[in-house]
């Protein structure tokens, strides 16, 4: 079967779902229930990228596969620095994944973390709100122990220096849609944008 070749409306489509499920996944939580519009959309604009790369990423594991492995980019739109920037994130994102074997569990935790003690510009910060982020963490060790008891300290830290990696691959994904082709940010829809160049 032949691989389909990406569009920039695939392009806007991925972040369309991811950014809902991002918003779907947060509002389980009141810290960002409770917030204005405006506020949830400078959440997204970092929580939605890192949520789909964690999506995808943790897809293509279970599909043992790389990221966006139905599709391939038209070299004609495209070019080396798009081939760069895919494989960029599979090393920052997937490949940790994959390697690791993140089970379900501490792909919430790691969703969830994102969310909770995250790096968002401005006036939102959920790090003086700190009960849940040490609920979340000691989830993770009650279950890191469980499965893992030899050496659970060690994966507890692999997995924390993971947040920092997810971190460095937004900011990737930015840069990205900042050059022309079809991660450009001008080929977003108008909701793609208010969420982006908030």
């Amino acid at each position: 079967m032949f691989a389909r070749t990406a569009t920039s409306n695939d392009i806007n489509l991925v972040f369309k779902l991811g950014i809902k499920n991002a918003n779907e996944w947060a509002n389980q939580f009141d810290h960002y229930r409770n917030l204005r519009i405006e506020d949830k959309n400078l959440v997204l604009a970092e929580y939605g990228i890192a949520f789909l790369l964690i999506d995808e990423a943790f897809k293509a594991k279970k599909e043992d596969g790389k990221l966006q492995k139905k599709s391939r980019s038209n070299s004609e739109n495209t070019g080396k620095g798009t081939e760069n920037f895919v494989e960029n994130l599979e090393k920052a994102v997937s490949r940790p994944i994959r390697k690791l074997e993140i089970d379900e569990f501490e792909c919430a935790v790691l969703k969830t973390l994102l969310l909770l003690a995250s790096s968002f510009p401005g006036r939102i910060n959920f790090k003086n709100k700190p009960q849940p982020i040490h609920k979340c963490l000691s989830e993770l060790m009650v279950h890191l122990t469980q499965k893992f008891p030899e050496y659970s300290p060690e994966r507890f830290g692999e997995l924390i220096l993971l947040l920092g990696s997810i971190r460095c691959a937004v900011k990737t994904v930015y840069n990205q849609t900042k050059i022309p082709g079809i991660f450009h940010f001008n080929n977003f829809d108008q909701c793609l944008k208010n969420i982006f160049l908030t």
